[in-house]
């Protein structure tokens, strides 16, 4: 299951590369897109596979596929669904999936004197692989926030800084799934991620994340995770990238002796390296 969670990371990263109409800057998102009158749909297909290959063949490999659908309901509100789905290529009983409907408010809210746009929104998740109903997870609400950064206001208009927080409620049928481990009730995660557009046909972006979960037995963990990825964008509704991640969601944030922060560029048990392709209709 450890590595099925983890290829789940790629479907999200697809979500935040995909390309604006906008000249060269680093701050693309799906939620504008191309800017559609009525709606638009973006499609992704990913490949992934573990950083490090191992004698012993513990080494993770699988695909990754999203879809994401928008409709504009106004000038300011969005209503919005995207199902994800990760198929591990070692173990065929190995995957991970989920479908959410979101509503959010596009256009955001304006603060610090137009130095920086708020995002909120709200989501409603349904479990569709047969990991997520294994454990008998029955729906997921989430609240969200999204910051970004004015950048009008920064060093350069190539450059891009934003931050999102959210937390969810699960619901489950049972406290435990089917093998005995105690589901997760509650999540939160917070993420910092920044961008540079080399040109309006590439860029690289780095995500800087920490994540809390806790269960239904009131037992509280908190991991950390990272990921880089080089974007290309091959035409205004087409978008190539390649990177890597680490960590999210099975690595603790402190090592063995509780007290060093456990924080490491690339290891033999948690980097995942990544290729992925997005069109939106």
């Amino acid at each position: 299951m450890k590595r099925a969670v983890s290829l789940i990371m790629l479907a999200v990263q697809i979500m935040g590369i995909l390309l604006l109409t906008a000249p060269a800057r680093a701050d693309r998102s799906i939620d504008l897109g191309l800017s559609p009158q009525f709606w638009s749909l973006a499609m992704s297909v990913g490949r992934s596979n573990s950083l490090y290959v191992t004698e012993g063949g513990e080494n993770a490999a699988g695909w990754d596929f999203a879809l994401a659908p928008t409709i504009v309901l106004n000038r300011d509100y969005t209503l919005g669904a995207l199902i994800e789905y990760a198929q591990d290529m070692r173990e065929e009983d190995l995957d991970f999936g989920r479908a959410s409907i979101s509503f959010k408010r596009a256009s955001g809210y304006q603060m610090f004197v137009n130095r920086v746009r708020f995002t909120p929104g709200i989501n409603l998740g349904l479990p569709i692989s047969r990991a997520a109903k294994a454990s008998s997870l029955q729906a997921s609400s989430t609240l969200s926030g999204r910051f970004d950064a004015n950048s009008d206001y920064l060093f350069s208009k190539r450059f891009s800084l934003g931050g999102s927080i959210s937390v969810t409620r699960n619901f489950h049928q049972y406290d435990t799934a089917y093998k005995g481990t105690v589901n997760t009730a509650w999540a939160s995660n917070q993420a910092l991620d920044t961008g540079w557009a080399f040109a309006d046909w590439m860029s690289v972006g780095v995500t800087l994340g920490h994540f809390d979960t806790i269960s239904y037995q009131g037992v509280a963990k908190d991991y950390l995770y990272h990921s880089e990825s080089l974007n290309f964008y091959l035409s205004r509704r087409s978008s190539f990238a390649v990177g890597h991640s680490w960590g999210k969601p099975y690595v603790s944030t402190r090592k063995y002796d509780g007290q060093s922060l456990n924080v490491e560029a690339a290891d033999i048990d948690n980097s995942m390296v990544f290729a992925t392709f997005t069109y939106v209709l």
